[in-house]
């Protein structure tokens, strides 16, 4: 018996750090995570509330120095930048990146709602979907 729960808790142990919450670094993105202690994907996508909300969130820390701002699921790439360049100058903020191609969301699941990833060592760590809000996280 003693065999027994030594695997067990072998098992539990390796399926803990296997499923971390952990994902790979998209390659739009794989550069520019250096100068940045966290990512956070905001989806163009979802409903029109939703939608907008996240738009707010980066209109209020578009500048925060420690963030990148990653917009992807793009339906409508002209309706987006219309929207972002009413509220600041999408060409001036360095740390926005327009996924137009969509490529982001072939390499990690992002949901309508904003994601945020801590990034340590280059790696992506996820942190929190924001159906209650990340704002706390940014600080």
């Amino acid at each position: 018996m003693r065999k027994f729960d030594l695997v067990v808790v072998i098992c539990l142990v390796f399926f803990t750090f296997s499923c971390s919450e952990k994902a790979k670094v998209p390659k739009l993105i794989e550069q520019k995570i250096k100068n940045y202690e966290r990512v956070v994907f905001i989806p163009h996508q979802g409903c029109l509330g939703c939608s907008r909300e996240a738009l707010e969130l980066l209109e209020n820390y578009y500048n925060y120095p420690k963030t990148l701002f990653v917009i992807t699921k793009i339906d409508e790439l002209r309706a987006v930048k219309i929207e972002l360049n009413s509220s600041f100058n999408l060409n001036k903020a360095t740390n926005v990146i327009l996924d137009e191609e969509n490529e982001i969301v072939s390499e990690i699941e992002i949901d309508i709602y904003p994601t945020i990833y801590n990034i340590e060592e280059n790696k992506l760590f996820f942190l929190k979907e924001a159906k209650n809000g990340i704002q706390q996280y940014l600080n």
